[in-house]
């Protein structure tokens, strides 16, 4: 069985990875002797090393070069580059051999399947939309293009606010064996395409992960923190809307996180970095806090080493999603401060039951604060609420395998 993971993010994303992770494990869990490739995304700079933590873990998973990759070319160089790589994969053939190392792995697959937590849109409604839509769907063409099923998991779907990119994923997704949206909104987008059937609405992906409880007491220790403090941890995300600065960002969590503090409901604040991009950020907000250097826990963490630090908390607050899914993992109430740069944030958690665990940076802080407060009041309630969504949501989940299964033997899959 030799199957291909595509549209995977690099693990400087420590959410991206618990996502890759989540999916390996249900391919694996479908099929445990498979042989399985990764397709990366390519990204700009190129990271030294993209897959660390994955390789460590499934260390038998072979990295394939991605079919696109722009190096940073002028917009002509990219257009004529994009181009190729559809040409060629449209001259793929199942009967004869590709020079492609990535084309020639589809080539000889029996399932190709989409990452969870992939993106499928064109929300701007420009050319650039769609050359990133096609980008994103070069390796499913290239599956489909010689009939090898393909699965979606976890997707998020829509809006589609330009012709091409709309059918193009109407041609995705009426093609996949499933498709697995993870929100009713992108479920109402999958079933505006049409898809015959095949769309089942799941729960984002990670939160089919089985984390070891190993505790973060060691990581404390090394820091010289108090394991036994009541620790807030904030995970800020540089991702926001055009019309939020990032001071403003930065402003908000310290209101809040101040608010928990002089009220007493935490002792400690931790900051923990879990995309690298938010480096950045995350010091800007702990020079606000004025919190020393020990305090802010930038590790190189695994997802499973980070849900932990999460679990050795009280309260987490982040605008980073997956974050908060990690938090959930490890039972801890975690509140989405989300900026809401798309609806992922309330359609995910609303899903789950827990939409009253996210609170918009549009309230402003005050209300944010309000609300926050609320939250730690009722940590019991919460605590046992979370704990319900995560364990309905791995049951439901669990069917996931079954469907990988059924669209590799289906034998009218063609």
């Amino acid at each position: 069985m030799q199957i291909v993971l595509v549209n995977v993010a690099p693990d400087t994303n420590r959410g991206a990875c618990a996502l890759t992770w989540a999916s390996l494990d249900l391919v694996f869990r479908a099929f445990p002797r498979a042989s399985v490739a990764i397709v990366p995304i390519a990204v700009t700079p190129p990271d030294a090393a993209p897959f660390r933590h994955t390789l460590r873990r499934y260390p038998n998973v072979e990295i394939l070069p991605p079919l696109f990759d722009g190096e940073g070319k002028r917009p002509f160089a990219l257009v004529s580059r994009l181009a190729r790589s559809l040409f060629e994969v449209f001259r793929l053939d199942r009967e004869r051999r590709n020079r492609n190392p990535t084309l020639e792995w589809i080539r000889n697959c029996d399932l190709a399947v989409s990452v969870g937590g992939v993106t499928f849109e064109t929300y701007g409604g420009t050319l650039r939309d769609d050359a990133r839509l096609v980008i994103r769907l070069l390796p499913l063409l290239a599956a489909q293009r010689i009939a090898v099923p393909s699965v979606l998991v976890g997707a998020q779907v829509g809006p589609f606010r330009t012709w091409m990119g709309s059918r193009l994923f109407r041609r995705i997704a009426t093609k996949a064996a499933a498709v697995f949206p993870r929100d009713h909104v992108s479920a109402s987008e999958v079933q505006r395409v049409g898809t015959h059937g095949r769309s089942i609405l799941m729960p984002d992906s990670a939160l089919a992960l089985e984390v070891p409880r190993t505790g973060a007491g060691e990581l404390f220790e090394r820091r010289r923190l108090d394991a036994s403090a009541r620790t807030l941890a904030l995970v800020i995300s540089s991702a926001l809307r055009a019309d939020e600065r990032s001071d403003f960002h930065v402003t908000l969590f310290v209101h809040v996180a101040r608010r928990l503090v002089a009220l007493g409901l935490v002792t400690q604040i931790v900051i923990v970095i879990q995309a690298d991009e938010d480096r950045a950020i995350s010091t800007d907000l702990a020079q606000t806090l004025q919190l020393d250097p020990r305090f802010v826990i930038d590790d190189d963490l695994d997802p499973f080493e980070l849900s932990n630090v999460y679990g050795a908390c009280r309260m987490v607050l982040s605008s980073r999603l997956h974050a908060v899914l990690l938090a959930l993992l490890a039972g801890v109430p975690a509140i989405s401060l989300a900026p809401e740069v798309t609806f992922k944030e309330r359609a995910v958690l609303g899903l789950l039951g827990l939409e009253s665990l996210c609170v918009p940076t549009k309230t402003g802080p005050d209300r944010a604060a309000e609300i926050c407060l609320g939250i730690a009041l009722e940590e019991d309630q919460n605590r046992r609420a979370v704990e319900t969504a995560v364990c309905m949501a791995r049951e439901q989940l669990k069917e996931v395998p079954r469907h990988l299964s059924k669209a590799v033997l289906d034998p009218h899959r063609g």
